[in-house]
């Protein structure tokens, strides 16, 4: 291969290709007398009833398989559960326990023979017939006899319960690191519990539960061994009950022992002295599908009654039972979270994950704070060694990763050893209720009340509004937000929930807390934890009901896209000769006559299959090996037979309108196709190129190729949902203003105005290729030619700017740049005419206010829109580019220092642009060419391997790379100088010893500017170890200086600052002698001006080290260099914004993506050095970075 327009034809494809149906003749008129709609609308809702039926019948396979196992291990997870600081050594230990109990879960259920039918079509066609007892239920499953292919994602969805891995949605997952550990938190509460008078009552309970109860005593429910007995749903419903008691049919009430607690903590004035209660194990899974008294299964579009009724007992329960509870004794969420100062801070928890983020980002003012302090704890007790400051700092952060949870007391031990954070405590952060500042209102639960007030009267006033519920936007954004508001609650109590399974709770809060956000959580979400807004947005969107398409298969032809082993094809012949066969194979093992062997595989296959084929498919008449021969028939068996048929009209037409099992025909039909209709009629002008959509199923129609074969399809319904007059539909909206425009009706909407068949058709492209390699090979393979070619390679860097939206840089395989432009314009080209579309300027008018935009639906949804719009041309950009220059693609990875917040394109965004390009990539046509050319649609480049998930994408998806963002855009791109100075101000005494470490401060009189000369770059920061160690810091040129500006009501300002000439002012006010170019750095440190004069000298030296300048709501964005290259130069990209050619970055983001195109040239670099491409790490460290960026000057 010399070019990556050689990559085609590598691995098969799958897509979807999606069109309208327009029914032919009597087509729709049969639909509706037949009545096939409404039976498949029936068949929907009896399909929800089968699903619950089967939901039972695994029920009580899960009851019968957990019934009598004994869990193992149990004693050796307790003694590891408690130990309450694990190192690494137990934390892996604990892991293995927790995956062997897992294990045997899952072992249970495999080992019955029923398992594999649970997912079949067995289950409905046999086992659930034999399951049902009342006759309308049999009639139900009987319904779906011959329709099994309705469960094939539920039994996907099933399957995933009975699995051993560690996910949630596992039965072992409940049981182990849900329930296990709950259960062991209740025997340490019992315990103390059954030293108190509350003991008393034990004997009373169990007389009270007897008839339910399978031990002697209470006190057997709460031994180690007991939990083997609590794996399904009929014991854990038990074990409940004796916690939280039970009601009657008659109305009596048996207490449970937390009614007890809580009576006994009513008696106590001293609060140390209650008891922590009892926290109820978690239902089985499936048991937990119960419906919520006040959410309709689904709204009908027309009952908005229904809706508001649903949001207001929603609100009535969450309130009732959860944020302002009144129950004697017990706490309401509020009061909870207001005394949770109260309880051991060393026994909550705060879980490791993006809550704990929050936290540190909303209490102390940035994101990392608490992580940052916590690691300060540990080099504190673990300094640094032999280890590089790189592998230090690696050390540190996977300390820190490796805590599943913290304790608030830990927290904020560690917080103490920073001086700015000294004595903040995190229970504080939840104690004030989220609200901002001293305005009480802005708390959760206050927010939650004052949005409530502006909704109440809608909720509980029936609803008389001529315009439909889901069209009074202002209703609806009341609705929203109310909503909104309790959502926001749960995201902000959610982190004391720790993970779960932490030694040492304090039993008392987590005891209440626990019960109070399941009720919370609950009653926000339903069966499968949609919201309850999705449930309302199922109300408003349309509903598509599906019908399937039945598949017509050529039973002579393999359908399969994976490839077929020759032991498949040995099979197939099998099934027609059997005995010949047998004689074959036993020929071949003892005589080892291969030639007789293919000769009689030849006759048994010219005998069966031969005429399938045209002459020039068929078989050679000699081969050299049975390899060979095998290989041909697997060829053979891919081919696809694709014939057309002459149908008379006249049949045709008697077939549509007959009325015993008429032909449904349709017209499959898009934009495209209906385009071409009407141009054909004169009624369109042409619009150029057909979307790719259209050109893969014209391809797919013309059956004179072998690369597209089809796969399957369905057929979906979706009914109108607005209603024109005739008028509207004859004339269109706006007639009068229209109509000397177009000579056809312009109707709004149009779409939902009119019942739509649809139609999803499924292909595969390339479906003779080998099946889709793994990424690694697919790597494997890209690494060797870019090794074998990396002279002739370009790189384009891609990066997220400030100014603009995203920026493109292109070099060349020896760093030079040769393209550098911003992607906020987008540049077409049509019939020789250019058309430009200003993207950034466009999502600027379309967001406005940021924080109004995010609060308003059809806003977002525009944005979103727009956005993806923006996304599918830069893509297309990019895509030319890399086959036009033979490039690879570099990336920031999503996973490394992503934590800039000023870029136009947020982080979803880009992992969207990403993921689309990789798609496209898999399958990149070039609509310009003909189908047959390279790059044309049967001769697509494929560069990227199949995507799968983000957390799998690892450093290189083919042409694809990622590398960390660390010093890409403030980095020197001429002397690869980088900011690795800690300039923030502490106090006089530390910014003395900070200027202390320069080797000479002087003032250079014939250059006119002050050099800070650093000889140990190192001692600054551990970072710079091993790198460049000698540079020297200019005050040359000029800074723009951003702040608050307060006469200004605090909005941002900007202040050119004359370096030097400040400098000189700074020493001049503190008698400090400077013009004699002697160093005086001790004269600096003579100084006692303390703070008044070190904080405003270490600001002018960070003014002095930043090389990016911008000037607020102005395009003034450059970046210029305080190190002198060679020959005296600073780079300013100023400078290179007015060349015509320009051979460096001509703006700040420019040079982010220059660089980033740069680490690309240094993975290239890595490829063309590596000896085993197979052992390849792509891994760019700081170090190899900065002397990359050094040594390769541009």
């Amino acid at each position: 291969m010399k070019t990556i327009k050689d990559f085609v034809g590598i691995f098969p494809v799958s897509k979807t290709l999606r069109f309208e149906l327009q029914p032919i003749g009597e087509t729709e008129k049969n639909i509706k007398e037949k009545g096939l709609l409404d039976k498949d609308k029936d068949r929907s809702e009896d399909y929800k009833e089968v699903k619950k039926i089967a939901d039972n019948y695994h029920k009580k396979f899960i009851s019968e398989s957990l019934s009598n196992l004994s869990l193992s291990d149990l004693g050796a997870y307790y003694e590891s559960y408690k130990i309450q600081k694990k190192d690494a050594v137990q934390k892996e230990k604990f892991k293995k326990i927790q995956n062997k109990l897992r294990e045997e879960i899952a072992k249970a259920f495999k080992k019955k023979d029923s398992f594999k039918r649970l997912f079949a079509k067995e289950l409905i066609k046999e086992d659930l017939l034999a399951f049902v007892s009342e006759e309308k239920d049999k009639n139900l499953v009987l319904k779906f006899k011959d329709f099994t292919t309705y469960f094939i994602g539920f039994n996907k969805n099933r399957e995933n319960m009975y699995s051993s891995d560690e996910k949630a949605t596992a039965i072992a997952y409940r049981l182990i690191h849900q329930n296990l550990p709950k259960f062991i938190d209740n025997m340490h509460v019992f315990e103390k519990v059954s030293a108190t008078a509350v003991a008393d009552n034990f004997i009373q309970i169990y007389s009270d539960l007897k008839a339910y109860l399978n031990v002697n005593s209470i006190n057997e429910l709460f031994k180690l061994n007991y939990y083997s007995s609590l794996l399904t749903q009929e014991q854990i419903d038990v074990y409940n009950t004796v916690i939280g008691g039970k009601a009657l049919e008659d109305g009596t009430k048996i207490k449970g022992l937390n009614e007890y607690i809580n009576l006994y903590n009513q008696q106590q004035t001293e609060k140390a002295k209650r008891l922590p209660k009892l926290k109820p194990l978690f239902k089985q899974i499936l048991s937990d599908r119960n419906a919520i008294s006040w959410l309709a299964e689904e709204f009908k579009r027309d009952d908005h009654n229904a809706v508001l009724k649903s949001i207001e007992k929603f609100y009535q329960d969450v309130n009732g039972h959860c944020l302002n509870k009144e129950v004697k004794g017990e706490h309401s969420l509020k009061q909870l979270l207001e005394s949770i100062s109260d309880y051991d801070l060393n026994g909550l928890y705060v879980r490791n994950d993006i809550g704990l983020t929050e936290v540190s980002k909303k209490f102390l003012g940035h994101r990392k704070v608490i992580q940052t302090a916590i690691e300060k704890k540990h080099e504190i007790e673990k300094p640094r060694e032999k280890e590089t400051e790189e592998e230090y700092q690696e050390k540190k952060t996977k300390y820190f990763n490796s805590f599943d949870s913290f304790s608030i007391a830990f927290i904020n031990e560690c917080l103490d050893l920073m001086e700015s954070e000294k004595g903040k405590n995190v229970a504080d952060y939840f104690k004030h209720l989220g609200k901002q500042g001293d305005d009480a209102s802005t708390n959760h639960f206050n927010q939650i009340k004052t949005a409530y007030a502006s909704v109440q009267e809608l909720l509980n006033t029936p609803y008389s509004d001529k315009k439909p519920l889901p069209q009074n936007k202002a209703e609806v954004e009341k609705i929203k937000v109310f909503l909104d508001s309790i959502k926001s609650l749960q995201w902000f109590v959610k982190p004391l929930l720790g993970k779960g399974d932490e030694a040492g709770k304090d039993e008392r809060f987590y005891g209440e807390f626990t019960e109070l956000w399941k009720r919370l959580h609950k009653t926000s979400y339903k069966e499968d934890k949609k919201k309850l807004i999705e449930k309302i947005n199922e109300y408003i969107e349309e509903k598509l009901s599906d019908t399937k398409l039945k598949e017509k298969i050529n039973e002579e032809i393999d359908k399969s896209s994976d490839s077929i082993t020759p032991n498949e094809y040995i099979s197939m012949i099998k099934q027609h000769s059997e005995d010949e066969l047998n004689k074959l194979l036993k020929y071949e093992k003892f005589n080892h006559a291969q030639d007789e062997l293919m000769k009689k595989i030849r006759k048994v296959f010219d005998d069966r299959y031969r005429c399938k084929f045209s002459s020039d498919t068929k078989l050679k008449e000699n081969y050299l090996s049975l390899n060979d021969l095998m290989d041909d028939i697997e060829k053979l068996s891919k081919t696809k037979i694709f014939e057309y048929y002459k149908i008379c009209d006249k049949e045709m037409q008697q077939c549509l309108e007959r009325k015993e099992e008429p032909i449904y025909l349709f017209k499959i039909t898009n934009k495209d196709l209906s385009y071409s209709d009407g141009f054909s009629k004169g009624k369109r002008k042409s619009r150029g190129t057909e979307n790719l959509h259209t050109m893969y199923f014209k391809a797919l129609m013309k059956g004179n190729q072998n690369v597209f074969d089809i796969g399957t399809g369905q057929v979906f319904f979706r009914e109108k949902s607005l209603e024109y007059t005739d008028d509207v539909f004859k004339k269109g909206h706006h007639f009068e203003e229209l109509k000397s425009k177009f000579n056809y009706p312009i109707i709004s909407n149009k779409r939902y105005a009119m019942d739509k068949f649809q139609f999803h058709l499924s292909i595969i492209q390339n479906y003779q290729a080998p099946k889709s390699p793994n990424s690694k090979e697919f790597n494997l393979k890209v690494n060797q030619f870019i090794k074998s070619n990396a002279d002739n390679m370009h790189i384009i860097g891609i990066d997220r700017g400030e100014r603009h939206l995203l920026y493109l840089s292109l070099i060349d395989s020896k760093g030079n740049l040769k393209e550098q432009f911003s992607l906020n314009e987008i540049i077409n080209h049509y019939k020789g005419k250019e058309y430009k579309t200003n993207y950034h300027t466009r999502l600027d008018e379309k967001e406005g206010d940021r924080d109004e935009a995010r609060k308003n639906w059809k806003t977002i949804e525009g944005i979103a829109d727009l956005k993806e719009g923006y996304l599918s041309q830069v893509i297309h950009k990019i895509t030319e580019m890399m086959i036009e220059y033979n490039a690879i693609v570099v990336l920031e990875d999503l996973n490394f220092g992503f934590t800039r917040s000023r870029q136009k394109i947020e982080k979803q965004v880009y992992k969207k642009f990403e993921k689309m390009l990789i798609n496209k990539l898999n399958y990149l046509v070039d609509k310009k060419k003909a189908a047959t050319e390279l790059g044309g649609v049967l001769q697509a480049y494929q560069l990227t391997s199949k995507f799968v998930k983000f957390e799998t994408l690892g450093k290189q998806s083919g042409f694809l790379f990622y590398i960390p963002a660390w010093n890409t855009s403030k980095i020197d791109p001429v002397t690869g100088f980088a900011n690795l100075f800690d300039t923030r101000y502490e106090n006089a005494s530390k910014a003395k010893t900070f200027f202390s470490k320069f080797k000479s401060i002087k003032f250079n009189k014939s250059k006119g500017y002050f050099e800070f000369e650093v000889d140990n770059y190192t001692k600054f920061n551990p970072k710079a170890e091993s790198t460049r160690q000698e540079w020297t810091i200019c005050t040359q040129g000029e800074r723009i200086k951003t702040f608050r500006n307060p006469e200004k009501n605090n909005e941002w300002d900007n202040e050119v600052v004359k370096l030097t000439d400040k400098f000189k002012n700074l020493f001049d006010s503190n008698n400090i002698t400077f013009d004699d170019e002697i160093c005086i750095k001790e004269r600096i440190a003579k100084s006692d001006s303390g703070k008044a004069f070190f904080e405003p000298f270490l600001h002018l030296f960070k003014l002095t080290l930043q090389m990016r300048n911008s000037k607020t709501g102005t395009d003034i964005d450059y970046l210029i260099s305080p190190i002198a290259n060679e020959k005296g130069v600073f780079f300013d990209s100023r400078q290179e914004a007015e060349k015509n050619k320009p051979t460096l970055p001509k703006d700040a983001d420019a040079n982010g993506a220059y660089n980033i195109a740069r680490k690309g040239l240094l993975i290239i670099d890595k490829i063309k050095k590596a000896e085993d491409l197979k052992k390849l790490d792509l891994t760019i460290n700081n170090k190899e970075w900065l002397d990359f960026a050094r040594k390769t000057k541009n």
